[in-house]
């Protein structure tokens, strides 16, 4: 955020979720890609699990387990 920025603004990062069209046997490779720049980027930790599931988790109203 900025002095400029909307002070009920969310990051960036909160707006994305993880989806592929990659085939099963590729997966693992685009989850690496997502983390090198979630790296790059540091994004923290709360914001990952967003994008890996629970943003997508609550907008179809399904309970995250622990």
């Amino acid at each position: 955020p900025t002095m400029h920025s909307d002070p009920n603004a969310v990051p960036a990062f909160e707006k994305i979720v993880f989806g592929t069209d990659e085939p099963p046997e590729n997966v693992e490779n685009m989850l690496s890609r997502y983390e090198d720049m979630f790296d790059a980027c540091m994004v923290p930790e709360e914001i990952r699990r967003k994008v890996f599931g629970t943003t997508m988790a609550k907008i179809l109203n399904i309970p995250v387990r622990a």
